[in-house]
């Protein structure tokens, strides 16, 4: 499966959602899902063969 991309432009839905998976392990433990963040660990995560299902970034102007 090919991994979503998902602009964060605002504060919206996304952006919360992931926010709450950043700081909560209990949400994340709930949801099944992960958040990492910089090059290496994904570039680790992927190596080890984790499913990716998104890949969220914010536009730099």
């Amino acid at each position: 499966m090919k991994p979503k991309l998902v602009k964060i432009q605002s504060e919206n839905n996304d952006f919360q959602y992931v926010e709450t998976l950043k700081r909560n392990r209990t949400k994340r433990q709930r949801s099944g899902e992960f958040f990492i963040e910089g090059v290496r660990p994904i570039n680790l995560a992927l190596r080890h063969g984790w499913t990716v299902s998104a890949f969220l970034y914010s536009r730099v102007s």
